[in-house]
């Protein structure tokens, strides 16, 4: 079994150190320990674990320090860690079980913050444990790595958990100033670009930015310095140079979620709710590619724009989208205080769409006065014929518990985006196998009969143009010249559109055909 070594470096650790080393000093034949200048009882505390400390006078070079850390190492492997670094019982299992055969360096998951709840808010990769005999070295005074390239890799389903003891130091920053000026590389001025923009100095963090993007940089450091300089301009309030930049972003990696965040993040400070609800839904709807290396966020896939979507939904009046959204958001912070008592209110708020079992029942949607017998007659309006009153895209109804659903002349009387999740509504509510009677204009049909119409004959009593501009725009005004508000047509669907919407919910489609 190959030895494993731990190099660290240090300085002004005595808060953290303890933490770290309790938590995998067993994994490790040997220890080595690099001071960089403590005043503290950072060496004295690592003394107590092993008696390989040493002191290294700092020269501002991460690299240099971490090089000396590893010279210093006689086992087969190093593991090199922060003091502010904690390796979880689950993980350590696993650095125990590790087969290191044809392995030269393993790669592992860094969760590099946490936010109070102790949940992942960014996370990356990083090269962890490098086979020593290779000679491997750290390079860059700062934001440091080890040049691999070339050696046989291994992506490893081990976490390593980094509780950030503080923000961006004027330290680093010096340094990255330092160095880009000596070295004006990509990486030096990608790096100084965030660091410019984390001490809210946009305009630098444009400029340097703005220059590495037109130089031949990692793409996805490319896609993060676009998103930044969206960021900063939007900070200076130019919103023309925000959206630019924001979907150069997405144009370079359109699989992600971060763009789309920010994007929902300006809507939601306009007050735009529904198109902050388009990008927030957006954000949870994508799943990031595991392929990817850089830096990413998972509070932006999962409980972020959860409890944004809370916030929108509610101040729409749809309460019950709202409350749905909250579970949502507690199912990853089931914690969290403020989706705890949103609970509370959501729960009891009479405006509330309370489901219930349907029983088999069938349903007639968007009724009007034609009653089907057999089903529940529904409509947005309370008429004689309807027996309960509920939107189309809103179904009091538990899910599975419908056999089936009728909707003659209704959908097109909605928003798209209506429609849409009409649609996914009725077939949370069918159960496996139930049956959906969908009768709707045919949008091509509807056109082609517009144009070839003669007004000299007539369809239903109507001249033909004037019968097929009804057909897709529906009726403007009531018998009594009252503007028709629920008789409009706000979309139209041609039988292609129809069946890749329905198909792409789960419906599998018997019969499509005019009528």
């Amino acid at each position: 079994m190959p030895t494993l070594g731990l190099a660290m470096i240090v300085k002004n650790s005595e808060k953290t150190i303890k933490r770290c080393l309790d938590s995998c000093y067993h994994l490790f034949d040997e220890i080595i320990i690099v001071d960089t200048g403590s005043i503290d009882r950072t060496k004295e505390i690592a003394l107590q674990y092993t008696n390989k400390v040493y002191d290294f006078v700092w020269i501002d070079d991460f690299a240099a320090a971490r090089n000396f850390s590893f010279s210093l190492v006689s086992t087969d492997y190093i593991m090199w860690l922060d003091s502010d670094d904690e390796i979880l019982p689950k993980d350590r299992q696993k650095i125990n079980n590790l087969d290191y055969t044809d392995k030269e360096v393993i790669i592992c998951r860094y969760q590099y913050s946490h936010d109070q709840y102790g949940v992942v808010e960014c996370s990356l990769e990083r090269e962890r444990i490098v086979k020593r005999s290779l000679g491997l070295r750290w390079e860059k005074s700062i934001h440091e790595y080890i040049s691999f390239f070339g050696k046989k890799i291994s992506v490893e389903d081990i976490e390593i958990h980094h509780w950030k003891q503080s923000g961006t130091s004027e330290r680093n920053l010096k340094i990255l100033e330092r160095l880009t000026k000596k070295d004006p590389v990509p990486r030096n001025l990608f790096y100084l670009g965030k660091e410019y923009y984390d001490f809210s100095k946009f305009e630098l963090s444009i400029q340097k930015l703005e220059k590495f993007v037109k130089m031949d940089g990692w793409w996805e450091d490319v896609f993060a310095a676009y998103r930044i300089i969206a960021k900063a301009y939007l900070a200076l309030k130019n919103e023309v140079e925000f959206f630019k930049n924001i979907f150069m972003s997405i144009k370079i990696e359109p699989r992600v979620a971060e763009p789309y965040y920010e994007l929902a993040s300006y809507y939601f400070a306009k007050k735009d709710w529904h198109r902050a609800i388009y990008w927030y839904e957006l954000c949870l709807n994508s799943k990031r590619p595991a392929e990817l290396l850089s830096t990413y966020y998972p509070q932006y896939y999962t409980w972020s724009p959860a409890i944004q979507l809370v916030l929108c939904y509610n101040n729409i009046g749809n309460v019950q989208k709202a409350y749905e959204y909250n579970e949502l958001f507690l199912s990853f912070r089931p914690k969290d205080v403020a989706g705890l008592n949103n609970r509370n209110i959501l729960t009891n708020s009479p405006l509330r769409l309370k489901r219930k079992n349907g029983q088999g029942k069938k349903l007639n949607l968007g009724c009007g006065n034609k009653r089907i017998e057999g089903y529940v007659n529904v409509d947005i309006v309370k008429i004689d014929e309807v027996d309960e009153v509920f939107s189309l895209y809103e179904i009091p109804y538990s899910d599975n518990t419908i056999s089936a659903i009728s909707s003659e002349h209704a959908l097109e009387h909605v928003s798209l985006e209506h429609a849409k999740q009409a649609l996914q509504e009725w077939f949370r509510v069918l159960l496996p196998g139930g049956e959906l009677k969908l009768y709707i204009p045919d949008l091509e049909l509807c056109c082609e009969g517009y144009l070839k119409g003669d007004n000299s004959r007539k369809i239903n009593g109507f001249p033909e143009k004037e019968w097929y501009t009804k057909c897709l725009y529906g009726i403007q005004r009531d018998e009594n010249g009252s503007v028709a508000q629920y008789q409009f047509h706000l979309c139209n669907f041609s039988k292609k559109e129809i069946r890749e919407l329905l198909e792409s919910i789960g419906f599998i489609i018997d019969s499509l055909e005019n009528y």
